[in-house]
């Protein structure tokens, strides 16, 4: 039987001004197996301060203790060791977001403000020639639910956007399964974040405490300071708003870290742990954090799904993406 270990760091938000920091609530880790016959996942032992100066580097086997009381202080990082170990019959495939390794072994930031939900998702091996699916095997959906159908009446719509609509966007192709988006900057042009956008009504209502989002994603492109994909996926009851600077419940997140004009919600700068992974990813609605992804409350029956890209000055910033699977159960 194979085990498989993932390291989680808990990072509390640096606290501006001098004095004395005060002590924020620790965090609590929870950990789930996914389906729950597809293995065990545990947490190793208790949570390891790590103070941001000192450069310690904890190991499985550390004990962890605070030096005053129970908490964490602004600038010190807590660390957690999960592991995920499969039941006969099937293996590890990939850990849920806010998590959201496609591997083990994995090292990930986190505020430690917040309480997390992680999800060690395991596949059947295919027992007609004893193979094993490969993780993060892009198509392959962990739910039976149906896909949202992508195929509608996309729309061009400026989402960060305070001057002319520069990058431009270009929908390369819809379908029922999928959409491909691109953007390029313009010459001359200031930074801004555009979209493309579909309104889907689910025709029934999903509960932000129990719902989960699943979907695949891919992205190629000149990627940097200048240069970002992002997906928003927005949550609504009947309409959705279509104004810019939206602030609103979401899931959003990007595979590129740092500084975007999409990253709206994180003053214009996504967390350096990425919320979206390259291929299969699965979101736990009520693991959303809003310094991390995005938030969800009480309910919702549609979703206005932003196929995003930020781009500045240069027709070299260029990008592409595309969503696929869409699932909401």
């Amino acid at each position: 039987m194979r085990r498989v270990g993932l390291l989680i760091s808990m990072l509390a938000a640096c606290s501006s001004g001098g004095g004395v920091q005060s002590k924020l609530q620790l965090s609590e880790m929870t950990v789930v197996a996914s389906p729950a016959n597809g293995g065990s996942v545990q947490i190793f032992n208790d949570p390891i301060p790590v103070s941001g100066e000192d450069g310690v580097t904890p190991t499985r086997n550390s004990v962890g203790t605070f030096d005053s009381e129970t908490g964490c202080t602004s600038g010190d990082t807590v660390v957690w060791f999960l592991e995920a170990t499969p039941a006969d019959g099937y293996v590890f495939d990939h850990w849920g977001s806010p998590c959201g390794s496609q591997t083990s072994d994995t090292y990930e930031e986190l505020p430690c403000e917040h309480n997390y939900t992680c999800t060690a998702y395991f596949v059947p091996i295919d027992t007609t020639d004893g193979s094993v699916p490969p993780p993060d095997a892009g198509s392959s959906m962990t739910s039976s639910a149906p896909a949202l159908s992508l195929s509608g009446d996309w729309k061009f719509v400026q989402d960060g956007n305070q001057n002319n609509p520069a990058p431009v966007m270009t929908l390369n192709g819809a379908s029922a399964e999928q959409v491909t988006v691109s953007y390029n900057g313009r010459d001359g042009q200031q930074c801004d974040c555009n979209a493309e956008h579909l309104v889907i009504p689910l025709g029934k209502t999903i509960q932000c405490s129990t719902g989960t989002l699943e979907f695949d994603y891919h992205t190629s492109g000149s990627f940097g300071n200048t240069s970002s994909s992002a997906l928003s996926i927005r949550f609504c009851t009947g309409s959705c708003s279509e104004a810019g600077f939206y602030g609103g419940a979401q899931f959003i997140g990007s595979e590129q870290a740092g500084h975007s004009n999409c990253a709206i919600p994180f003053g214009n700068n996504f967390p350096s742990a990425p919320q979206v992974h390259e291929g299969h990813n699965v979101i736990s609605l009520s693991s959303l954090s809003g310094s991390l992804n995005g938030s969800c409350s009480g309910g919702f029956d549609t979703i206005d799904v932003h196929m995003q890209g930020y781009a500045c000055f240069q027709m070299t910033d260029t990008g592409t993406s595309t969503l696929a699977n869409l699932k909401l159960y």
